[in-house]
């Protein structure tokens, strides 16, 4: 907290020797657009690819898991885990290949007309939120599925006895009793969301790299 009212460096002679500026680092961070920028697409990403993308897919996930046979469970596991263990550098790269101008998304678009698109460059927010989708709802997945384990049956069943739906019943009934498990894993995911950096800086370098090859002047 006393450092964000100094000049502090993070290395060399600025790290030894600070002075207390006030309030001028908040008033540059504040004055520049990038910074809001920055901040707008933060809370952007952190929407589209934690609090609706892995919450809502992870309880789908876990609703799917719960009613499927035993094969279905194993297979919609391993695959959702198997994302969730890729570390971040492979799963941008993956990605960015994906939706690359040659990517698999081009060429089935291709197939129904449409014209391929750089979609890191069009649509980079949805583009990699995506991503962050496809590798982290594993985590909510299991935390749902822990929790539903942990639902009596006998509610439901007696909630299906009075007429209720399906819809009905998950949210009357359901939902409620794992409420808990829904906060905790909303706070969660949006703190590991906050943290991601690797995925984003990896499609972002890579794509670079494609639209502007080495030794080309004006790439940055």
């Amino acid at each position: 907290m006393y450092s964000a009212f100094t000049d502090t460096a993070l290395s060399g002679a600025g790290a030894a020797q600070s002075r207390f500026v006030g309030l001028d680092n908040f008033r540059h961070a504040f004055a520049s657009a990038d910074f809001r920028n920055a901040v707008v697409l933060t809370l952007v990403f952190t929407v589209l690819s934690a609090i609706v993308g892995q919450n809502v897919l992870g309880l789908l996930l876990a609703l799917l898991m719960r009613v499927g046979s035993k094969p279905v469970r194993a297979a919609v596991g391993a695959v959702v885990v198997g994302a969730w263990v890729l570390p971040e550098i492979v799963a941008a790269y993956l990605w960015t290949a994906f939706l690359g101008p040659q990517g698999s998304l081009n060429v089935a678009l291709g197939h129904l007309g449409i014209g391929p698109q750089t979609w890191l460059y069009s649509s980079p927010i949805l583009a990699v939120s995506l991503a962050n989708v496809w590798r982290g709802t594993a985590f909510s997945m299991l935390v749902y599925s822990a929790a539903l384990s942990e639902v009596p049956v006998e509610l439901e069943e007696a909630a299906e006895v009075d007429g209720a739906g399906r819809l009905r019943r998950l949210w009357s009934v359901t939902l409620p009793l794992i409420r808990r498990a829904v906060a905790t894993n909303l706070m969660l995911i949006t703190l590991q969301t906050l943290a991601v950096f690797g995925l984003i800086y990896a499609c972002a370098v890579h794509q670079g790299r494609a639209r502007c090859p080495t030794g080309r002047r004006g790439c940055a």
